[in-house]
């Protein structure tokens, strides 16, 4: 994100810079006039985030929980029948890489094979990997309304936190 910040920041100089040089009379350090460049455009500043805040008394709930918020996001899973049940296992380095990850998959089953997902199930999870379950059925445009197009899950705000009542995770969705 700062590498975004700052390539936003050289194109706000840079179009400054051409606007001062195209003062008309200006001449470069040889006596030639120089050339002006009109901008068509303008580097503007804009979120395309959406992102939900998760809380859980555990972390196997924090975890499919997430996972409801985010498919809640995509489409109203009370239209989708569970007639798949695809299997999952989900590597991560931590806890929050792997929260992150689970996600993604979930987003990919959308995305990348068409899959309207109503639920996810965790059947267990260790500090680096899980296994879990899936349930929905093919996409059909004409019964899955699209509520939100999340184009990625980002590390955002992910780091899950232990509260006094259990987990809490801010999760960021790029839409």
């Amino acid at each position: 994100l700062a590498c975004c910040d700052t390539l936003c920041q050289a194109k706000k100089v840079l179009n400054s810079e051409l606007r001062t040089l195209n003062t008309p009379g200006r001449k470069d350090l040889f006596g030639q006039a120089l050339v002006r460049v009109i901008m068509a455009f303008d580097t503007i500043d804009h979120t395309a985030d959406t992102g939900i805040r998760v809380r859980a008394p555990d972390l196997a709930s924090l975890f499919t929980e997430a996972a409801s918020g985010m498919l809640a996001q995509i489409t109203d899973t009370e239209k989708i029948r569970p007639a798949n049940v695809c299997a999952l296992k989900i590597e991560g380095i931590d806890t929050t890489d792997l929260l992150i990850n689970t996600l993604r998959e979930l987003l990919y089953l959308f995305t990348g094979k068409a899959m309207a997902v109503k639920s996810f199930t965790l059947l267990s999870i260790k500090d680096d990997h899980l296994i879990g379950q899936a349930a929905g059925e093919p996409f059909e445009p004409e019964k899955h309304d699209v509520r939100t197009e999340i184009k990625a899950v980002t590390y955002a705000g992910g780091d899950i936190h232990q509260t006094p009542d259990g987990f809490e995770v801010t999760l960021i969705f790029d839409v």
